[in-house]
């Protein structure tokens, strides 16, 4: 199945409350700073103009298990965002950044400790996990799966 670019969807939270996504580039999502009591209260155009609250990797199975609400093309702006994550070798402990670019061409430059923390890793999350991060920036508390992926020191 392909990628659903620009699908905005809602994520079932505890509380009956919903937090919001939308599809970018493969395999890229990004979660936005808004939750609410029922999905179809909102316009997508709406969910997308509120703040970003992270982007990761998502998992194709769990995009497709959450709720449509609609689309929301994404802009030539959008499509030539260099959405950046890091990566570090579980022995050498090496950091490295990585990005796709606008031609769909992968990239890895050396980066330091201090410029991966302000990186999202580069691993695919699964539903359970975007579940818990979502709920705990929420929440305003650290989520431990994210805590998990923060580049450790060499």
């Amino acid at each position: 199945m392909a990628w659903p670019e620009g699908r905005v969807f809602a994520v079932p939270l505890e509380g009956r409350k919903y937090g919001f996504g939308r599809c970018l580039v493969d395999p890229v999502v990004e979660f936005y700073d808004i939750e609410a009591d029922d999905p179809d209260d909102l316009e997508v155009e709406d969910i997308v103009g509120k703040d970003v609250a992270f982007t990761i990797w998502v998992m194709h199975k769990a995009v497709n298990s959450w709720k449509k609400l609609g689309q929301v093309a994404l802009s030539p702006a959008e499509r030539r965002r260099k959405h950046e994550f890091f990566k570090q070798d579980s022995i050498s402990k090496k950091l490295v950044r990585y990005y796709t670019d606008a031609h769909g061409e992968q990239h890895e430059e050396p980066i330091g400790l201090a410029e991966a923390r302000g990186l999202e890793s580069a691993a695919v999350w699964s539903a359970p996990h975007v579940v818990s991060r979502l709920e705990d920036h929420f929440a305003a508390r650290t989520n431990r799966f994210w805590e998990s992926m923060r580049p450790k020191e060499a």
